[in-house]
C-alpha cells in the first residue's frame, strides 16, 4: 500500500527563505477541511519558530564563549610576571 495523502505548510524564515515544508502522510486517502489547513500552517509557524529559537540560543552562545575568550587573554595579558623560583 502506498502515500494515499500528503498535505504540507511552507517552513519560511522570518527573513523570508524557504527552508522546507511540514508534511502530514498517510496510507489512507484523508482530506484537510480549512481550520484543519488553518492549523497545519500553525503547526508549521510553530516548528520555524523553534528552529529560529535554537539558532540564535547556538548563536549567543557562540558569541559568549568568544567574549570569555577574549577577557581570559586579556586578564592574563595584565598579569605581572611571577618570579621563576630557583
Amino acid at each position: 500500500m502506498g502515500l494515499r495523502f500528503y498535505a504540507a505548510a511552507p517552513l519560511t524564515t522570518h527573513d523570508g527563505y524557504k527552508l522546507g515544508t511540514f508534511c502530514l502522510i498517510d496510507q489512507k486517502p484523508r482530506y484537510l477541511n480549512q481550520d484543519q489547513k488553518l492549523m497545519l500552517q500553525d503547526l508549521a509557524t510553530i516548528a520555524m519558530d523553534e528552529i529560529e529559537l535554537r539558532l540564535a540560543a547556538r548563536t549567543t552562545l557562540a558569541a559568549s564563549v568568544r567574549r570569555i575568550q577574549e577577557l581570559e587573554q586579556e586578564l592574563a595579558a595584565t598579569r605581572p610576571a611571577t618570579p621563576q623560583k630557583e
